[in-house]
């Protein structure tokens, strides 16, 4: 467990070179990501509605995420992303309680978390608007994200088709499975993104169905789809605002 680990973040911090700079592009789409939760917590919360409160707070989960994945150069940004993630996962997370008032109280404060999260997107987006030389050089965008994502993609399933031994492959494998989960989360919430979307649900498929072939054929089969998958997200990522 702690080799897939290591794993998993050797891979998300190679993900994108160091000298990228946020775009203002990227702070306007983590304030309507922001907006988007705090209208989900409230709407959950006005319904009085056990339910619909836990997977609202799920899915706002999911949106705090997609935020922490972009790997913003915005502190605050990220500091808030990471504070509504512990808040609104109800399922892992073992500092707080679970039951209803404790949920509703969760709810509460990722809504504040939330509105603190889109004025420092907006501070920032300020921040980078004076500067006269933001845009010298790379600058991330979600596009730019989602194709660097789909690179790494490339790279670690070639390494599972050339790994010496099964051990090795599904290492890579399991890796190149949450990359495709996470890509499926982040294209899910932009704009002119659905054919991304598409191939990272369907990269994601293959590698379920790598993870779990009976014969080496079977997996390598499914290992060349997923591959096939990650090419046409790296294609369609360009696409996506």
């Amino acid at each position: 467990m702690k080799l897939i680990f290591a794993l998993f973040f050797s891979l998300s911090v190679l993900s994108l070179p160091a000298q990228q700079a946020d775009s203002p592009e990227i702070m306007d789409w983590v304030q309507k990501i922001s907006v988007q939760i705090d209208k989900k917590l409230q709407d959950a919360l006005i319904i009085h509605d056990w339910g619909r409160l836990l997977v609202n707070l799920m899915e706002s989960n999911n949106d705090f995420e997609s935020v922490s994945l972009v790997g913003v150069n915005c502190v605050e940004v990220r500091i808030a992303a990471e504070e509504g993630r512990s808040y609104c996962n109800w399922i892992n997370t073992y500092d707080k309680d679970n039951d209803l008032n404790a949920c509703i109280l969760r709810a509460q404060e990722a809504r504040k978390i939330a509105i603190k999260m889109a004025n420092a997107a907006r501070r920032c987006k300020d921040e980078i608007t004076k500067l006269a030389d933001w845009n010298n050089g790379i600058i991330l965008t979600p596009a730019v994200v989602i194709e660097e994502e789909a690179s790494l993609l490339e790279q670690t399933l070639t390494a599972a088709l050339d790994a010496p031994n099964t051990h090795i492959r599904l290492l890579k494998l399991e890796a190149a499975y949450r990359f495709f989960n996470d890509a499926d989360r982040l294209t899910r919430s932009l704009v002119n993104c659905e054919d991304a979307h598409h191939d990272a649900s369907d990269g994601a498929h293959s590698c379920l169905l790598a993870l779990t072939s009976r014969t080496p054929k079977d997996m390598e089969y499914a290992i060349q789809e997923a591959l096939a998958a990650a090419k046409k997200l790296r294609e369609h990522a360009r696409n996506c605002q």
